[in-house]
C-alpha cells in the first residue's frame, strides 16, 4: 500500500471537501504571494483522484491566487517590500502560467466530482 493510499483510508468520513492553497506549489506550477512548496501540481491530482476514489467529494475551494500587493499604509508597504524585496517581478507569463494551473485544477474537479 502506498502513501496515497493509506492517507486516504485515514480520513474518518464518507464524505470530504477538498480545501487547496495553491502556494503548496512549487513555482513551476504557480505564482503566488507567499512562500511556495515543492509539490507539483501532477502529485495534487494523483492525491485528489484517490481521495476521491474512496469518498465523495461534496465541494472544493481553491486559494491562493497571486495579486498584486497594495498597501495604502506606509508602514505595510515597506514590511511588504522587505518581505519580498528578493522576488523577480510577477510578469504576463506567469499570469499564463497561473491561469492554465487554473484550467487544469477546474478539469480535474470536474472530472471527481462527475
Amino acid at each position: 500500500m502506498g502513501f496515497l493510499d493509506d492517507l486516504s483510508r485515514r480520513i474518518p468520513t464518507h464524505d470530504v471537501w477538498i480545501t487547496l492553497d495553491k502556494d503548496v506549489f512549487a513555482p513551476a506550477d504557480a505564482v503566488t504571494n507567499w512562500d511556495q512548496g515543492e509539490m507539483r501540481l501532477a502529485h495534487a491530482a494523483a492525491l485528489i483522484r484517490t481521495v476521491a476514489s474512496r469518498h465523495a467529494v461534496v465541494g472544493v475551494d481553491v486559494c491562493g491566487d497571486y495579486s498584486p500587493p497594495r498597501f495604502t499604509d506606509p508602514w505595510r508597504r515597506t514590511l511588504a517590500f522587505l518581505d519580498r524585496s528578493c522576488r523577480p517581478p510577477v510578469t504576463r507569463p506567469h499570469h499564463g502560467l497561473n491561469a492554465d494551473t487554473n484550467a487544469r485544477l477546474l478539469r480535474l474537479f470536474d472530472e471527481v466530482l462527475a
